[in-house]
């Protein structure tokens, strides 16, 4: 089953990458806003059930981790260099890929440390 998602770039072009990668960022803030915003208020209905607002969530957050992940190291570097992406972006995109590559190590780690303590068990 393929998850849903709101990066949809048209083409592959580096340049519509980074376009739908902004987009995909802008609805990530703007969730993580709301949720603050209703967690303030208590979960106003003006914004949505819990439920709806947990779902809008995780989907921007699957959708950006998918947005940065289509785009290397070398896609950022040559973006930044042909002023497609401001240095701030840059800098930002690649802590996100950076990050991304350190929860998907520890994540390895913890997967492999559990199968190790099942072995012991047996």
């Amino acid at each position: 089953m393929q998850k849903a998602t709101i990066f949809n770039p048209i083409g592959n072009s580096l340049e519509m990458k980074v376009k739908v990668v902004r987009v995909v960022q802008q609805e990530f803030n703007n969730i993580q806003a709301v949720l603050k915003s209703s967690m303030a208020d208590g979960f106003d209905s003006v914004y949505g059930t819990p439920e709806e607002l947990n779902y809008a969530f995780k989907l921007t957050k699957n959708s950006l981790k998918e947005a940065v992940n289509s785009l290397s190291l070398s896609d950022l570097e040559k973006a930044k260099n042909d002023k497609l992406l401001s240095f701030e972006e840059y800098k930002n995109l690649v802590l996100q890929k950076n990050k991304e590559k350190l929860e998907k190590i520890r994540g390895n780690q913890n997967q492999r440390s559990n199968e190790q303590s099942k072995d012991r068990n047996l």
